[in-house]
């Protein structure tokens, strides 16, 4: 497999995109807060309590001590202009900090939403992005027309470029959490590739030899100590079935194998059967020249069979 060089993005990583989404997400319903009526209080209140403990949760990973830090400056971030513009103090109308802040989320940090939404367009194509770009847009345009109209008292300026703030909020915010949630998930099965040891113990003629995974054939035995990784795939030999295999091969009945095993010879023929199972064998005679391809047993010589 041909390692990939790293590509260069050409916009802000997923991280940085999802923490100044977030950021300016609770920006925005800071500035967008009224605190005179109860119910957009508690609305308010819970979308930026939402968004502090996200922020917290994806930067638990890294630590208890950063995690709280960071919610808690996003947090006084939120009250701080609360407070701003509670007071009066705050240099600029809301509605012209809000279209700077909606404007700089759709085509700045955003922008790579814009374009895949274009390139879905083209082909024809309507997804998440073309509708999280429907959403931004026509919040944008509610926006412009009451700054065009000079923002009129009953009309809800600063709401609809909220709405484009929040909406791209959660959504860039969703890809952050998809990376970290695919990132996660890539570590974990590294970690179990890791585990693979790089060669095995096969036993061939006889001898057991350790040898690279690459030059395993399929059929051959290998043998796994105990503690050890499995390092190929394969039907697995309890050190029981083997010693059945062994003995088998040798020409001994059940009942021989059961007396030298100290087992009853019911257990032996689950040991055989389990192991001619595994083996894709279908008698004592493929079982036996099996042990005698893979070294089990060693064959008689000629003048051993003489004697």
């Amino acid at each position: 497999m041909r390692r990939l060089p790293p590509s260069q993005p050409r916009s802000p990583p997923p991280a940085g995109r999802g923490g100044a989404a977030t950021t300016l997400g609770v920006v925005a319903l800071a500035l967008v807060a009224g605190p005179s009526q109860s119910w957009r209080v508690a609305l308010d209140a819970v979308a930026v309590l939402g968004l502090i403990a996200f922020v917290f949760l994806v930067l638990r990973a890294g630590g208890l001590s950063g995690a709280l830090g960071g919610a808690a400056a996003l947090g006084a971030l939120g009250a701080a202009l609360l407070g701003a513009k509670q007071s009066g103090a705050l240099p600029v109308p809301v509605s012209w900090v809000m279209a700077l802040l909606a404007a700089a989320l759709v085509f700045g940090i955003g922008g790579h939403i814009l374009r895949m939404a274009i390139q879905a367009l083209r082909r024809g194509i309507l997804n998440q992005h073309v509708l999280l770009e429907a959403a931004a847009l026509a919040g944008l345009s509610g926006g412009t027309l009451g700054l065009v109209l000079g923002s009129p008292a009953n009309y809800p300026t600063a709401a609809f470029f909220a709405v484009a703030v929040m909406v791209a909020t959660y959504h860039i915010f969703s890809e952050w959490l998809s990376l970290i949630v695919k990132t996660r998930s890539s570590q974990a099965v590294k970690k179990l590739l890791d585990l693979q040891p790089a060669t095995a113990r096969v036993l061939r003629e006889g001898a057991e030899s350790e040898v690279p995974l690459e030059t395993v054939a399929l059929g051959e035995v290998v043998r796994v100590r105990p503690g050890e990784s499995i390092p190929v795939d394969g039907e697995v030999l309890t050190p029981r079935e083997e010693e059945v295999v062994k003995l088998v091969a040798e020409a001994n009945t059940t009942k021989e194998i059961a007396e030298v095993l100290h087992l009853s010879e019911k257990t032996v023929e689950n040991h055989r059967a389990n192991a001619m199972r595994k083996l894709g064998m279908r008698d004592r005679v493929e079982l036996a020249l099996y042990a005698l391809r893979h070294g089990l047993v060693v064959a008689p010589t000629r003048s051993s069979v003489r004697a």
